[in-house]
Order: structure tokens, then sequence, then C-alpha cells
């Protein structure tokens, strides 16, 4: 057995157990440390006066990640930084194909409208064709009528003596009469069936039409819009993660930009589980910059979330734990809003105010 290096050994054990115990102090202050505790009465539990955690600047209802709803090539794009107005155009992707099928449904309901006031003219034409058919009816009626005539003044002169009529003769007008009343039929026939037709079907399929020409235009126009992403509101421009030529597809690995709105900044505070209870609405609140505290800023607990949840943000740096229940607090700043920045992580103190 060496000895000598037993007393080295103890110095490592005692210098990785100081090592622990500072992590773990350390630990507690970012995770939700409190500060000086209020007199403990009998039977109640202690209250903390300050409830410390960590939280990050936001606006409500937060950093929106944007992306063109179609894919293609990039040939516009905003820059970062740039304040926008809601509507404005941010990125835009080459739109050939849209363009012609917008045109293609214009043409197409062009044709449709032109359809449709030719059929408006169906009820016009369907009583002229009546009268037309009316007419041969009529037509078909005088000419049995002379043909019967001229029978009957033959079969008078016959009678008489003053003509010899022969039988074929009386047969072939009398096969003639018989032939117009078949006429007569099927031109009565003709009539009734123009009388059964009804042109308003007709003149509302052609609307039918035009509608639906209409919509199909619509959808090319919406089609086209989706090549062009707009700004959903006033704000500015974080972050662009794409150039003018890129392709986008349509799984992109991460959002073409990131979009903040216009708005009062806020701090989402992430209050750990067991320090809950003593927070509450309307509690003063003093923010530190994480890394300096040179500058503060002040605001008050504005709203509490409903449910205990894991972090809203996921950092993965020494003595951050992630793995805990918290409950979001929104902060409302109250002076100072100038010192902070979207995204930047502050220490939330909250204070009891009473």
């Amino acid at each position: 057995m060496n000895f000598k290096s037993k007393p080295r050994r103890l110095l490592w054990i005692g210098c990785i157990l100081l090592i622990v115990v500072v992590a773990v102090g350390a630990t507690m202050a970012v995770n939700g440390s409190h500060g000086a505790t209020e007199p403990v009465s009998p039977g109640k539990s202690p209250s903390p006066a300050t409830v410390v955690c960590i939280g990050f600047v936001d606006v409500n209802p937060g950093v929106s990640s944007l992306h063109p709803a179609q894919v293609g090539r990039v040939v516009e794009v905003a820059t970062e930084g740039k304040t926008v107005a809601k509507g404005e155009v941010l990125l835009r992707l080459e739109s050939e194909l849209p363009k012609l099928n917008v045109k293609q449904a214009e043409i197409d309901l062009r044709n449709a409208q032109e359809q449709f006031k030719k059929a408006q003219t169906l009820p016009q034409q369907q009583e002229q064709k009546i009268m037309q058919q009316q007419a041969k009816i009529a037509s078909v009626k005088y000419e049995k009528l002379s043909v019967a005539a001229d029978l009957e003044v033959k079969k008078d002169s016959a009678r008489s003596g003053g003509i010899q009529l022969s039988p074929k003769i009386l047969q072939s007008l009398e096969e003639k009469l018989k032939e117009y009343d078949e006429s007569l039929k099927a031109e009565t026939s003709k009539l009734e069936e123009l009388k059964l037709y009804t042109p308003q079907i007709d003149i509302n399929r052609a609307q039918n039409d035009v509608d639906a020409k209409q919509i199909q235009l619509e959808l090319a126009h919406y089609a086209l819009q989706q090549y062009s992403l707009v700004a959903p509101s006033d704000g500015t421009v974080l972050r662009v993660n794409v150039n003018v030529g890129e392709v986008l597809g349509a799984n992109p690995q991460a959002p073409a930009m990131q979009f903040c709105p216009a708005g009062p900044k806020i701090v989402r505070a992430e209050v750990q589980q067991e320090w809950a209870p003593f927070v509450r609405l309307g509690q003063q609140v003093t923010l530190v910059d994480d890394s300096s505290s040179a500058e503060k800023c002040q605001g008050k607990l504005a709203r509490l979330s409903e449910w205990y949840a894991k972090r809203r943000t996921i950092i993965l740096e020494p003595l951050m734990v992630n793995d805990v229940r918290t409950l979001e607090a929104i902060v409302e700043l109250t002076s100072n809003d100038k010192a902070l920045r979207i995204g930047q992580r502050v220490l939330v103190q909250i204070t009891d105010s009473k």
C-alpha cells in the first residue's frame, strides 16, 4: 500500500465535494432560490420574501417562425432587422406557372360568361320555334283542306256526269289526305315537345358554369398568393435563413425567417413548482440581465399559466436543469423596456409587496 498517496487522495475527494456543494448552491440560485423569509409562526409554512427564477424576453403572442406554403426558387427576400407593415411581402418565390394558371382560368371564365349570355336568349328562341311550328301545322291543315276540297269537287263533277273520274285518282287523293293526317300528328307532337322544354334549366346550368369558373379563378389567384410570404402583422424581421436563388423544398429543416410582431415586450418567467404557491398576480418584479447586473428593469406579474409544464425554452448549459415542472408567469414591463432585447435571458426577482 502506498501511504504517500492517501493524503493526496483525501485532498482530491475534498475538492470534489467542494465543487459539488458549490454547483448545488448555484443551481438553486439559478433555478428558483429565494431570499430572506418572514418569521414563521407555529403551524404556518415559511413564505419567501423574494422568489428568483429564470425568464426570457418575448412579445405577445410570441416570435413567429414563417415559411412559404409552396415550394420553389427564392427570387426576393426581406433583410434582417427590417420593420414591416401587415401584408408586406417578406419573401417571394418564382411564380410563372401559377400566373399561367390564372390566365387560363380567366379565359375559361370569359367563355362561360359568353355561354351564359347565349343561354339567356333561350326563352325567346323557344317562343319563336313554337310560333314556327304552329305555322307549319296550320300550313299542313290548309294543304289538307285544299286536297279534300279538290276531291269533293271531282266527286261532285263525276256524280253530275261532267267528267269521268278514275278510281285510281280517287284512291290517290284519299291516300294524300291520310298522309296529311299523319303529318299533322307528327307536327303537333313536335309542338308539344317544344312546350315541354324549360329554357330556365339551361340558363341555370350556364350560370352554375360561370360560378364554377369564377371559383377556379379564385383558386388560381389563391395559389399564386401562396408563392409570396407576407407579414402576418406589423413587426420586425429578426432572422432570415434563406437567400435569393435557393430552392425551398416541401420539408424544410428550418423556417425561412423568424418574425417578431410589434407590441410591448414581456418576460416569460419560469417558476419551479415548489415556489409557485408563493407567486400571485400583481406582485412587483425586478429584472436583471442573467450575465450582468449593470442595468435593471421593473415590472409586475400580469398572468399565471393554468398548468405546470416543461420549460418553454430548453437550454443545454451547465447548472441549468431542464427536466423540471415550471409555472409560466407573464411579466409586464413598467420601466426601461428598451434595455431588453427579444430572446434575452434575465433573472426574475418576484417580491412580495405585502
